[in-house]
């Protein structure tokens, strides 16, 4: 801990993280959103791009499981953002999505599937493939399925299979299919 960062800390623009039981104990954060937001935009859009690469490579390295792979896809994300132009972007972008894939995938794994469907949507926000979007909507069928959404659920899988289908997949297609037919079935089945 370096003098000028007792500073900031007593004039309040960091506070340091002391609980003994946090994962981030003896880091440091803004206080306000306000002057976060104010030193990130400081930075030029090549140093964002490094720094968010930087914390993901990190993430990356810390953790064998996809414990941290949503706040990974974020960095990603933001990454490919930072610089819309790059050559990379596209390279980017996909391991986003890969990242955001894999944190639904460990919530619906956890018992968390409205987290599930929250990275499906948010995976689906962007340009993708045409295999990689129908494998990600047929996710967000069975996410939405398993929490009370059927007419979600539906809508997912139908797009998912019409996607397969186009693809000439037609094992993945009939997968689709079935998840449409089994949560309309439900939604007519009384109680």
């Amino acid at each position: 801990m370096c003098s000028s960062d007792l500073e900031l800390v007593r004039k309040e623009v960091f506070e340091l993280h002391t609980d003994r039981f946090s994962t981030e104990r003896g880091q440091y954060r803004f206080i306000q959103s306000l002057v976060r937001t104010v030193a990130y935009e400081t930075l030029s859009r090549r140093d964002r791009k490094a720094r968010h690469l930087k914390v993901a490579a990190y993430l990356e390295q810390t953790s064998t499981s996809d414990e941290f792979a949503a706040i990974s896809a974020r960095h990603f994300r933001d990454a490919a953002d930072s610089s819309p132009d790059a050559d990379d972007y596209s390279a980017l972008v996909g391991q986003g999505v890969d990242r955001l894939e894999r944190a639904a995938r460990r919530a619906q794994a956890l018992g968390s599937p409205d987290e599930a469907l929250r990275h499906f949507t948010s995976a689906l926000g962007r340009d993708l493939e045409d295999l990689d979007r129908a494998r990600l909507l047929h996710g967000a069928a069975y996410a939405a399925q398993l929490t009370s959404r059927p007419y979600a659920a539906i809508d997912y899988a139908r797009k998912s299979s019409e996607i397969y289908a186009a693809l000439d997949q037609p094992i993945d297609a009939a997968r689709a299919i079935a998840t449409q037919g089994e949560v309309t079935w439900q939604v007519g089945r009384p109680g």
